[in-house]
């Protein structure tokens, strides 16, 4: 409740901002927030004097009116001061601008984001008056009302007019219905592009509790906080994202953005890690498939394309059971990302009731690239390994797998990094009868 009070009393005041710091436009009616960066509240302390802090309360915006297209102002609350911002520069992950009082310059601050748990913090130095002090505010929850969210259906409909989820006066439907699956997916989309406005960056962070296995959510956390895990590489959270960074690579091989990191880091990718059922369908007579292919031989057998596409239509058909316990995803009964997601996430939350059901294809393993590669030098994954090393690829080598899969990495996070593996993935339909 508190916090949401705070965010009403700023977006009044970023607006009474505006207003007085542009007073040719005091009379136009249509001010109104375009991006909202950052409002939060927190507090600032000198890194000399422990008990030398004040209780910070910040907004900053990029606010429009009928004769300015864009304007980014914001305000500082440092317990009863009060000090407006300009000269704002916003980058994803970061922020920084000048201090006014009245109209004299007072000082500075930056700050960059980092992800905990699910909220967003912001870390950085404050410069006021001669002093210097450390800067923490921790992001409120600010939600996209009806009328706004009518604006960016209107905004990203405009730009994108073949999208099936796009129909004529869909804005105006949507500031009816803003619960419409329709209309959410639309919003999605908008944010995954725009992830500079909070209210957008809430919403992938919520869509992402839900959907903890789609792209954008698996590296959702490292592209918010590669800022912050430049200046601090060695952090616990920055060491644990990179992990995460190269475990997501691993599964995922034939990704375009983990091709790309492969390439420029292919010593961190010299495995693949697979599900049991996939590997022992490829090599039903390895040693670590031996006694599975026995008790589930139709698991272990290649099926013709006609029959897999029969099992696809009835997964729980006689011939169809074990295979389709065992592939899923080759049967349609999940996506890939939750398959990949699962591997070896038994006691995820997301996964528990699948891997119960699909075992064989929860269990990880973790496949040497070389020897995998030297079978299988078409493979997406394979052709950057095998330019790369091909000396490997030239002759067949044996298979090693581990069951135990070992954590991989670190590597240094960087804005170079994330922008590698950042994955913007627009292509998902939804198709909610329309009330």
């Amino acid at each position: 409740m508190i916090r949401n009070q705070i965010f009403k009393s700023f977006v009044v005041t970023l607006i009474a901002v505006f207003l007085l710091a542009t007073p040719a436009i005091y009379a136009q009616p249509q001010v109104k927030i375009k991006s909202l960066f950052l409002v939060g509240k927190g507090f600032s302390v000198s890194p000399t004097d422990l008990f030398d802090f004040k209780l910070a309360k910040i907004g900053i915006a990029s606010v429009e009116a009928t004769s300015i297209k864009s304007l980014r102002i914001g305000i500082l609350e440092l317990d009863e001061d009060k000090y407006r911002i300009r000269n704002v520069t916003k980058e994803e992950g970061k922020v920084s601008g000048y201090l006014y009082s009245n109209k004299t310059k007072v000082g500075e601050f930056e700050l960059t984001s980092v992800m905990k748990e699910n909220t967003e913090v912001w870390v950085g130095t404050l410069s006021l008056s001669g002093s210097n002090y450390n800067l923490y505010i921790v992001q409120g929850v600010r939600k996209i009302k009806p009328v706004e969210l009518k604006d960016k259906i209107a905004e990203y409909c405009k730009a994108n007019r073949n999208d099936p989820n796009c129909r004529a006066r869909m804005e105006e439907y949507c500031k009816n219905n803003p619960n419409d699956a329709r209309c959410k997916e639309i919003f999605r989309r908008y944010c995954i592009n725009n992830s500079e406005d909070m209210r957008c960056r809430e919403y992938i962070i919520n869509y992402c509790k839900e959907n903890p296995e789609k792209r954008e959510c698996r590296l959702l956390k490292l592209r918010l906080s590669a800022r912050y895990c430049e200046k601090n590489p060695d952090s616990k959270y920055c060491l644990n994202l990179s992990k995460e960074l190269v475990e997501y690579c691993l599964k995922n091989p034939e990704r375009e953005k983990c091709r790309n990191f492969c390439s420029k880091y292919p010593e961190k990718c010299l495995k693949v890690v697979k599900s049991l059922a996939d590997f022992c369908i490829e090599n039903p007579n390895h040693t670590k498939c031996i006694d599975y292919c026995k008790k589930h031989k139709k698991a272990c057998v290649k099926l013709a394309a006609s029959t897999i596409s029969l099992c696809a239509k009835n997964p729980n058909s006689e011939k169809c059971i074990e295979y389709c316990k065992a592939h899923p995803v080759a049967c349609k009964i999940v996506s890939a990302e939750l398959a990949r997601y699962c591997i070896g996430r038994e006691n995820d939350i997301k996964c528990r009731n699948y891997c119960k059901e699909h075992p064989g294809a929860c269990k990880g393993i973790a496949v040497n690239l070389e020897g995998y590669c030297s079978k299988h030098k078409d493979k997406p994954g394979c052709k950057i390994f095998c330019s790369k090393f091909p000396n490997k690829c030239a002759v067949e080598k044996p298979v090693i797998v581990e069951e135990n899969i070992k954590k991989v990495g670190p590597i240094k996070i960087s804005r170079e990094v994330a922008n590698i593996v950042t994955s913007v993935n627009t292509n998902v339909n939804v198709k909610p009868s329309m009330k």
